[in-house]
């Protein structure tokens, strides 16, 4: 009787294991909150990972931004002067 109750509880065990093995990650569903807090934990991950060098970019190129954009507004006022209204 023991013997049939052992086996009977390996074959229930095996099963369930069989089973559980079906369920992979991708057959687990995320809520759109869950999706959108893990795409911000992403960000953030890759924002403080590249933030210096970020900061070391800005400060290279923040010259010569600072001249085109003068430049940029220079050549539209001077256009702007050329007509007569």
């Amino acid at each position: 009787m023991t013997q049939k109750i052992i086996t009977i509880c390996l074959i229930m065990s095996f099963t369930s294991f069989l089973i559980s093995g079906c369920f992979t990650p991708d057959d687990v569903r995320l809520t759109d909150k869950q999706k959108l807090e893990y795409i911000d934990s992403i960000y953030q991950d890759e924002y403080k990972r590249l933030q210096s060098t970020i900061d070391v970019s800005c400060e290279q190129n923040f010259e010569k931004s600072v001249n085109r954009a003068v430049d940029s507004l220079v050549n539209v006022y001077l256009d702007s002067t050329k007509y007569d209204y």
